[in-house]
């Protein structure tokens, strides 16, 4: 067993088993952000926010700026309801990187009041971001959009949000076409077809 098998675990959405691994895994390799991470995630789906705080927080001993750990302790607050610890992380995120849009919606989420003035010029920079993939492309016009409408900005507020909700059903879309993909080129050629049995025999009647 190794982490690989870990991860196909998770993503089967098989937390026990994938529990077993990698904490076999962690005895043998004691220092492993990846193993604390995944140890995080999986505690977080088991309702074990404890556990899940706890691997999140040994991951921080390696790599103590990790955005993507980060935002998954802010995530587990948020789920506990600490909001203002919550906020906290998600201001240290921006302290150190103002280009986190996952943070920015992150703080609206907990209180739209979090989601400065100040921080306009930052998303707008994100937003035009040629590079970023399109659900932080949807973030950012949806944020950029309730700014607006905060200072009454009414036809800057529709135009973004007309984008964001374009970004929206492209980013499904995108996910549709993948689905699709994997059954035309995947299932078919892998799989049996359903058989169907014919049932139009007659009955005895009892």
């Amino acid at each position: 067993m190794d982490l690989n098998f870990g991860k196909k675990l998770i993503n089967q959405k098989n937390f026990k088993d994938a529990e077993t691994v990698l904490l076999q895994l962690l005895k043998k390799k004691k220092k492993s952000f990846e193993i604390n991470y995944f140890l995080g995630l999986i505690y977080f789906e088991l309702k074990n926010v404890k556990k899940s705080s706890f691997y999140y927080n040994e991951c921080l001993k390696f790599q103590p700026n990790s955005i993507k750990v980060l935002l998954n302790l802010a995530n587990l607050q948020q789920s506990l309801g600490n909001l203002e610890k919550a906020r906290k992380i998600y201001l240290k995120i921006l302290d150190f990187n103002r280009n986190i849009i996952r943070a920015y919606y992150g703080l609206y989420l907990l209180n739209s009041d979090y989601l400065e003035d100040s921080f306009y010029e930052s998303i707008l920079e994100i937003n035009k971001n040629i590079h970023i993939n399109i659900i932080d492309k949807f973030l950012s016009n949806f944020l950029l959009s309730k700014l607006n409408k905060r200072k009454e900005n009414y036809d800057l507020e529709n135009k973004y949000l007309e984008k964001a909700h374009l970004d929206c059903f492209k980013s499904r879309n995108e996910y549709n076409l993948q689905s699709q993909h994997y059954y035309n080129n995947i299932i078919v050629k892998y799989y049996n077809k359903v058989k169907f049995i014919n049932s139009n025999k007659k009955k005895k009647l009892f």
